[in-house]
C-alpha cells in the first residue's frame, strides 16, 4: 500500500522511526480503525515498510486480501497514520 506524503505539512518526523516503529505504528492505527468495524480478516496487519525518497512510504501487509480490504479506506488510513507522527 503506497502513501504519499503531505507536501502541505512541514513536520515530518517519518526520519527519526525505524522500520519496526513504522509498522508498529500502522498496525496500531489499523487495530483502531477496525475497531466496531467490519474492516477485513481477522489477523490483518502490516509486516513491512520502505521509505521513498520524496517523503512516501510502502507499507507491505500480511495478505493481499487485507489491501483490497483497505483499498476504500486508504485516504482515512493515511490521515489516521500522519496524525501519529505530528
Amino acid at each position: 500500500m503506497l502513501i504519499d506524503r503531505d507536501p502541505l505539512v512541514s513536520l515530518n518526523n517519518l526520519d527519526k522511526l525505524n522500520e519496526r516503529e513504522l509498522v508498529a505504528k500502522a498496525n496500531k492505527v489499523l487495530g483502531k480503525m477496525k475497531e466496531g468495524h467490519d474492516l477485513g480478516p481477522e489477523g490483518m496487519r502490516m509486516v513491512g515498510e520502505s521509505k521513498l525518497k520524496k517523503g512516501g512510504m510502502i507499507y507491505e501487509l500480511n495478505d493481499a486480501k487485507v489491501e483490497k480490504c483497505l483499498r476504500g479506506e486508504k485516504a482515512v488510513f493515511a490521515e489516521n497514520l500522519m496524525a501519529h507522527w505530528l
